[in-house]
């Protein structure tokens, strides 16, 4: 997929800089996104990425006396790479909120 001119014109990227992001792709369509590019006025963002997974509770001791500290430990390491198409979809940003909120399971 090319980039529309209205980038080219803004100065964005010029033709034939499209670069793809090494190795990844949409989990939702399966496209190449490519990285963002940055200029000195603004930028343009292709993807987002999501990770998340399994956790674990983990306390740390308090040191002298304090309580102990609890947080999560992410273990089990997932991430979900959304395109710009796919994020603007309603149903795939629900997803990707239960996928966050861990309301959704692991999978898309």
């Amino acid at each position: 997929m090319a980039l529309p001119p209205f980038w080219a014109r803004m100065g964005l990227v010029s033709q034939g800089q499209d670069r793809a992001a090494p190795g990844l792709r949409c989990t939702h369509c399966g496209r190449a996104v490519r990285e963002t590019m940055h200029t000195r006025e603004t930028w343009l963002v292709d993807y987002y990425v999501l990770v998340g997974g399994a956790v674990e509770a983990v306390s740390v001791a308090g040191e002298d006396g304090e309580k102990p500290t609890t947080y999560l430990r992410l273990v089990d390491a997932e991430r979900w790479v959304t395109c710009r198409d796919c994020y603007v979809r309603s149903e795939i940003r629900a997803l990707r909120e239960r996928m966050a909120s861990g309301k959704g399971g692991l999978r898309p």
